[in-house]
């Protein structure tokens, strides 16, 4: 047996995609026939609609066999898509089935009539009176009628990755999705392989970090296990995470908790990362295993799988030609409580020595504010801890913060001290944004600066459009007591913390200690959340942490928690392993919705692991049977214009008899366009921005024209740039932009930007 039998697939052979045989119109409600919006040479692949048609293969059908294994197959992907991308239980899909199976039967059997009716049937082909006779009809259904059926359909005819049962005796299962099964499916894709970026070499310094292949691990250590006889090499990253699909309350709490892992591809652009059918099941586990057994035993088909991809990989067959495929392990992501059962470190953060990147106490925290000021930890000094802790782990614990060997170690190239990095949604967003504004906030309030009423401006706040699905929470005095967390999600945090320099620095003077807190810790987020970070940056954000963590330890003595002091180790692992915000995990903790909804919706608990692993892979199967990593435009409120309606710009670029669309917004690489929306024209000390006056498709491509508006400053109090209106104007395209942000406009004149670093590349 093979490789690919052992993952649950078929032997691969690379083959060109299927195409999708109906034209995509621009929006529901547009106006009029679309269909010249793709003729006239122009490029009929950017312009996708809005409901996700199930694709029909393009492929001529010349007999009643090749007509009803058709019908079989769109049947099932539809059965597919109404079960397992709406989430629905099985049974309720069946139903809809059901339902559906007797009007379409009526449907197909009253055109027959009609045919039948209206045609010389003694001159009729064959093929046509087999067709007409219905005899197909019943059998059609049969591919999607049971559980079992439709799992052999998925294996035979999509690109599907069955999950293993691991057994560890006494009826105790896990679920394990080969990583290299997977893999396979997405190479097989020629999309996906259109995307992926190849350019391994080091070549000459780049000033700029902009992924994983800049930092000095790549340099150092992965670039050397490429190997030239590989086409192909995936750089991926792993995410663990322990999820409670319920939400019990009491003795209930962790029944029905889980262990979960995924894997994505990094080596594609973050766009694509981005999407959910990006991030792959890798492992679902009863969390009580987890507990019994140990973390190592749990990983040891995830470690084993991973090993295996770099040492012997696997092949395709393209053309008749062996097409080599390598995948190496950059990074392991998730919380710090995950993260240090993983590292074999101690997993109490309120006391010993609970940081994976440096040996220091906690009680030491209060007083280290700069990486020189702790012992970095190595992997040559944290085997020797490891040593010593399998001789007395009570003393390995207490003197250097290990408790146990990493399963991780079985991987020959991987080093635990620094590939498994901090996470800046639980550091920063769930940990230092709250921790830290409380703090202020209780300093601003004992000052007498602020009143508890002003609290209410966080409410009364009116967000723009991009904003407000983020809209934050009210801060309750329990909150500010320290008796409770702040409530919301970590993008509410966030928001808040974006938003909370426009919302209270009217009433707070210039140069308040407390207020000084803020603006560093802002000028910090705006440097680690970068997707692009200057080399020369990184001694200036060190700077910028040490001044941040003195002022914070002298104002509110004591207050250092862990969460802070990992702060330190930023600058460094940036340096490491590229901007952190690529392996942040607010992607992959959306992705636990899916296993919620789907246990939550069946009602059914019982080998909820096999049913959520099994389910999932369904569902990717169905995705990957047309894997679309660019999704094009998608539009909204579209109308066709005359030549005298578009503006002098515009006219310059169109040819005449080909047709211009105004839209109404537009969706580009996951980005939402409309009016008044402002872009970023020029990335410089004072960014030169655009704010959104009409939107065109042409050609399959979307032009904006923008009114330009002029920087007058940045106000550094109010954390914003403040512009001013121009008379001039532009037509740009999005993918001309030097930045992806689209922002709304504040009080008439202020912007705030998502961090971000304006320097010219």
């Amino acid at each position: 047996m093979d490789d690919a039998e052992e993952a649950g697939v078929e032997p691969t052979v690379l083959e060109e995609p299927p195409v999708r045989a109906t034209t995509s119109c621009a929006a529901h409600d547009t106006v009029g026939d679309h269909s010249e919006m793709f003729s006239s040479g122009c490029s009929s692949n950017m312009i996708n609609t809005e409901c996700d048609a199930v694709s029909v293969p393009t492929a001529r059908v010349t007999t009643i066999n090749d007509f009803v294994l058709k019908i079989k197959k769109q049947l099932c992907l539809l059965f597919f898509r109404v079960a397992e991308v709406h989430k629905l239980p099985h049974s309720t899909a069946e139903s809809v089935f059901n339902d559906f199976k007797i009007t379409f039967l009526d449907i197909i059997r009253t055109f027959a009539s009609v045919i039948e009716n209206n045609i010389a049937m003694e001159s009729a082909g064959i093929e046509l009176r087999k067709l007409l006779a219905g005899e197909f009809l019943e059998d059609i259904f049969q591919a999607a009628s049971s559980k079992y059926k439709r799992e052999q359909f998925a294996k035979r005819h999509l690109p599907y990755v069955k999950p293993e049962v691991r057994d560890l005796g006494a009826g105790e299962t896990f679920q394990f999705v080969p990583i290299s099964g997977v893999m396979r499916n997405l190479m097989s894709s020629e999309n996906f392989r259109d995307h992926i970026e190849l350019d391994f070499s080091t070549g000459a310094p780049s000033p700029t970090l902009h992924n994983f292949r800049d930092g000095c691990i790549y340099k150092e250590k992965l670039h050397a296990l490429l190997e030239d006889g590989a086409q192909y090499t995936l750089f991926f990253v792993l995410y663990s995470d322990e999820v409670e699909i319920v939400n019990p309350l009491g003795s209930k709490r962790g029944v029905h908790k889980i262990l979960v892992v995924y894997f994505s591809v990094v080596n594609i652009h973050a766009k694509y990362r981005s999407q959910l059918s990006s991030i792959h099941v890798v492992l679902v586990a009863p969390y009580r295993l987890v507990i019994k057994h140990g973390i190592n035993v749990i990983l040891k088909p995830v470690v084993d799988d991973v090993s295996a991809l770099w040492m012997t990989g696997f092949t395709l067959w393209k053309n008749s030609v062996a097409v080599k495929v390598r995948a190496i392990l950059v990074a392991f992501s998730g919380d710090n409580l995950s993260m240090n059962r993983l590292g074999g470190f101690t997993c109490s953060f309120s006391r010993g020595r609970p940081c994976r990147f440096c040996t220091s106490p906690n009680s030491a925290f209060n007083t280290a504010f700069h990486e020189s000021d702790v012992q970095v930890r190595n992997l040559p000094l944290h085997q020797n801890h490891v040593a010593s802790a399998k001789i007395n782990r009570q003393l390995g614990t207490a003197l250097y913060g290990v408790k146990d060997e990493s399963p991780l170690t079985d991987v020959a190239y991987f080093d635990v001290t620094v590939q498994l990095p901090p996470d800046l949604m639980h550091d920063v967003l769930e940990g230092a944004i709250p921790h830290v504004l409380r703090h202020i906030l209780q300093g601003l309030l004992r000052s007498g600066v602020i009143r508890h009423s002003d609290l209410d401006r966080i409410r009364t706040f009116v967000f723009g459009a991009h904003d407000k699905k983020n809209k934050p929470e009210e801060v309750v005095k329990s909150f500010l007591n320290g008796q409770s967390a702040y409530k919301g999600t970590a993008s509410q945090k966030w928001c808040l913390f974006r938003f909370f320099s426009l919302m209270f620095a009217d009433i707070v003077p210039k140069q308040n200690e407390h207020w000084e807190v803020y603006l560093l810790l802002r000028s910090i987020a705006d440097i680690t959340f970068a997707d692009k970070i200057p080399h020369d940056h990184l001694a200036y954000l060190q700077d910028e942490i040490r001044f941040f963590l003195s002022s914070f330890a002298a104002l509110y003595p004591g207050a250092i928690i862990p969460k802070l002091h990992f702060l330190i180790h930023y600058p460094r692992l940036i340096s490491e392993l590229g901007p952190l915000k690529q392996y942040w995990c607010m992607r992959y903790e959306a992705k636990h919705q899916y296993m919620k909804t789907i246990a939550q919706r069946n009602q059914n608990f019982r080998n909820i692991c096999k049913s959520i692993a099994e389910r999932h892979q369904l569902l990717q199967s169905f995705e990957f049977s047309n894997l679309e990593v660019d999704r094009g435009i998608q539009t909204k409120r579209s109308r066709q214009l005359k030549l005298e309606d578009l503006c002098s710009y515009m006219r310059k670029v169109v040819s005449p008899g080909i047709p211009v669309w105004e839209v109404g917004s537009a969706e580009v690489e996951n980005l939402v366009f409309k009016k008044f929306d402002v872009v970023i024209l020029e990335k410089q000390q004072l960014p030169l921005f655009g704010q959104i006056r009409r939107l065109y498709i042409y050609c399959g491509s979307l032009f904006l024209l923008v009114d330009v508006l002029m920087t007058v400053r940045f106000d550094r109090h109010r954390w914003s740039y403040v512009v001013d209106n121009t008379d001039e104007q532009k037509l740009v395209q999005p993918f001309n932009l030097p930045s992806p942000q689209v922002l709304d406009l504040y009080f008439g004149a202020e912007l705030m930007l998502r961090p971000e670093i304006m320097i010219v590349e």
